[in-house]
């Protein structure tokens, strides 16, 4: 856990000084919200499927009943992160 706190806090530090460095130059503001919308559509889709699998193997009964809805809301998450970062750039 403490790993994932450290991952955030650098993140958001490189996210914001690049937005302020993309303050003054265009192109820098545009290549960080593509990237940062790519990562979390990575991260969401990543996310989603350990939790798929975690509950395959842990609860497979509840797993049978609700995996179409499971896999729909991961690739629902994951799909308009990279659309919004695509679209950023066009």
């Amino acid at each position: 856990m403490k790993f994932l706190n450290i991952i955030t806090i650098v993140l958001i530090i490189i996210f914001t000084s690049l937005m302020f460095i993309g303050f003054f130059f265009k192109k820098v503001s545009d290549y960080t919200i593509l990237y940062t919308f790519m990562f979390l559509g990575i991260g969401f889709f990543i996310t989603g499927v350990l939790m798929i699998f975690s509950i395959k193997n842990n609860f497979f009964e509840f797993y049978q009943k609700v995996s179409t809805v499971l896999w729909f809301a991961t690739i629902l998450l994951s799909i308009p992160m990279f659309l919004r970062g695509i679209n950023w750039v066009l």
